[in-house]
């Protein structure tokens, strides 16, 4: 998985734009491939291109729905959106690996209890203070070196006991909401603050972490600020890539999300969820226990640490296998959705992801209701044999290539002339 992801993930709280308009004969092309180089804006264009190329074919728009973030569930929402107004001549996506950090409808697919619930309704009237002053007490409960027999049978319920062994959280965050002259309100003026995100974010994608830490930190100085600060924050430590970056960034992170945890965009609880599906070892079980406390403390308040509580488990490739579960299911309802519109359903191949690509290859390849059309990435060994698998630069002539491949097949299909 991408680390880059992480960088891209500060815009999540935006909607991703799109417009649009809906043409006689559509071919729906929906994509959550990396925008930073405008690869799907430039290969929908250049296939476009071969598609007007033909008389016959002047009627065919690709209609496309681009963003970083889009998932396989919000996938499914688009098509049933789009398929009211048109029924396109075939779907083509490019979509999945979003799935491991945007978790919208994760927790439907792993069937959680109804949120509407006679527990949710109560624990739905506490407040900031109250959930902040539940997590200290848990927090402070598993700091003390011995453990009474009333705390340990408290422990379970939010990191189960394995082999007499309790486990103590080395990542503890500070309880800002408790502070008597907490206020819930920001002290920096909105227009403000997203200039200063701006400018932060800027300093860290030209590697300039010092400066970026020392204006995130002189922020975050004046506490109560918004949240995006210290999610900003965390990332540069995560990019520096210093000692104890891990459980530094986790810190703020928590930090972030315990002064606003009744946003459920709070964009911190995002970079938690990137956080535990990324990292190995020990830094999973300090997000596993922050996400079982705070679950036990208020019943699904958000759908991140929802998720990360549904996975249950820090072990890194049972993490991937869930995630790769949902993207199946949800692969499964599009096809389903296709078939009974007796339309064409395209899995386009990630250029750069081998992973996501040779999953959704080995779940459709045999398929009658499917297809999947690959993007060459070129392949050579290592002196030892092992494989190695070479990026192609996302230049002109393979963006060329590669829609022309797709043409071709389209052709072949008789989607298009």
């Amino acid at each position: 998985m991408n680390f880059k992801k992480i960088f891209v993930l500060c815009l999540c709280f935006l909607l991703f734009p799109f417009s649009v308009s809906f043409s006689d004969d559509a071919i729906l092309y929906i994509s959550d491939h990396d925008t930073d180089d405008e690869f799907s804006e430039r290969y929908t264009n250049t296939l476009q291109s071969f598609i007007s190329s033909q008389r016959a074919n002047k009627k065919i728009k690709i209609e496309k729905f681009l963003g970083f973030n889009i998932n396989t569930t919000e996938s499914i929402e688009l098509i049933n959106m789009f398929c009211k107004k048109n029924i396109p001549k075939a779907i083509v996506l490019m979509v999945g690996e979003s799935n491991y950090y945007n978790v919208y409808g994760f927790a439907k697919f792993m069937d959680k209890k109804d949120r509407e619930s006679e527990t949710d309704i109560v624990q739905n009237k506490k407040n900031v203070k109250e959930i902040n002053s539940e997590m200290s007490d848990i927090y402070n409960s598993y700091k003390e070196s011995s453990v009474n027999p009333s705390v340990k049978a408290a422990y379970g319920a939010v990191f189960p006991v394995e082999n007499g062994k309790i486990f103590h959280p080395s990542v503890v965050p500070e309880f800002y909401a408790l502070d008597e002259k907490f206020t819930f309100e920001s002290n920096v003026n909105l227009m403000s603050a997203v200039s200063m995100y701006k400018h932060s974010w800027d300093l860290i994608r030209n590697g300039e972490y010092d400066k970026a830490k020392e204006f995130l930190n002189n922020i975050l100085k004046k506490k109560f600020v918004y949240s995006m600060f210290y999610y900003a924050l965390s990332s540069a430590y995560l990019a520096e890539n210093g000692k104890d970056c891990e459980k530094k960034a986790l810190k703020l992170l928590e930090e972030g999300i315990l002064l606003d945890p009744l946003d459920k965009k709070n964009i911190c609880y995002k970079g938690i969820m990137s956080m535990f599906m990324m990292y190995k070892g020990e830094i999973t079980s300090e997000i596993l226990f922050f996400s079982r406390a705070l679950n036990k403390c208020f019943l699904n308040i958000s759908d991140e640490i929802s998720a990360i509580n549904a996975i249950n488990t820090p072990d890194y490739d049972s993490k991937i296998e869930i995630i790769d579960d949902w993207i199946l299911s949800d692969f499964d309802e599009i096809q389903k959705i296709c078939y009974s519109l007796k339309i064409p359903f395209i899995f386009a191949s990630y250029p750069d992801n081998a992973d996501i690509n040779s999953l959704i290859y080995g779940h459709v390849k045999d398929s009658a209701k499917s297809a999947y059309v690959e993007n060459k990435i070129d392949k050579s060994e290592n002196k030892d044999g092992t494989e190695v698998i070479a990026v192609p630069e996302k230049t002109d002539s393979y963006i060329y290539d590669i829609a022309k491949n797709m043409y071709k097949f389209l052709k072949e299909k008789g989607i298009v002339y």
